[in-house]
């Protein structure tokens, strides 16, 4: 497997077992996961099953072609991906839907390392996942930090790549705020972050 995998109950982690990281600075291209990178494949909004998901097509392009010709042209970037998982319940970790997102990040990572130049995308991307907290819970500052739009998951990150300088280029997710999205958390998690907030359809589609 080319990542490793860290459950915590407030946060899932997926880090790759060899990173590419640049000395120089990082450019970092951060993105949302659900309808901006993946969707299912069925009608429904979130995925029936771990194999229920397809890489979003925009135009003529996969969104996992646009992920493919950053890591080409730019040498010292990485590819982040920052996600609410509200239905995913880590604590236990062997929760049925802990268990089924797993499953699905493991089928997206095998597949890209099937493609041309896979494996150097895999090697210089990071998958962060704020789970829900437990029914019963006393102390849910854990989870509150690390769920969209606060910055946990980027602190995260920091700390996992040794602090090094980074540069975050632009934060894309769906979550715009906007008459038929269910929420605004993602471009208030780019605000957040003081960085760029992207549409993926303005994005992807070139």
């Amino acid at each position: 497997m080319s990542h490793r995998l860290k459950v915590l109950p407030y946060l899932i982690k997926h880090t790759p077992k060899a990173p590419i990281l640049s000395q120089n600075l990082i450019q970092v291209y951060a993105f949302d996961l659900d309808h901006t990178l993946i969707q299912p494949i069925s009608s429904s909004t979130f995925s029936k099953t771990a194999e229920d998901w397809q890489f979003v097509k925009y135009g003529n392009r996969n969104s996992i072609d646009t992920l493919l010709q950053l890591v080409r042209d730019e040498p010292n970037s990485l590819i982040v991906v920052f996600s609410n998982q509200g239905g995913v319940l880590a604590s236990p970790p062997d929760s049925k839907s802990c268990i089924k997102y797993l499953t699905k990040i493991e089928l997206v990572l095998k597949h890209i390392a099937t493609m041309a130049q896979g494996d150097q995308l895999l090697n210089r991307l990071w998958i962060y996942a704020s789970p829900k907290a437990p029914a019963r819970i006393a102390d849910r500052s854990m989870f509150i930090d690390m769920r969209k739009p606060a910055t946990g998951m980027m602190n995260q990150f920091q700390q996992d790549i040794g602090s090094l300088p980074i540069e975050l280029k632009y934060y894309c997710g769906d979550a715009a705020g906007r008459p038929t999205d269910f929420s605004d958390s993602d471009v208030k998690f780019a605000h957040n972050l003081h960085t760029i907030f992207k549409l993926p359809e303005d994005l992807f589609i070139t």
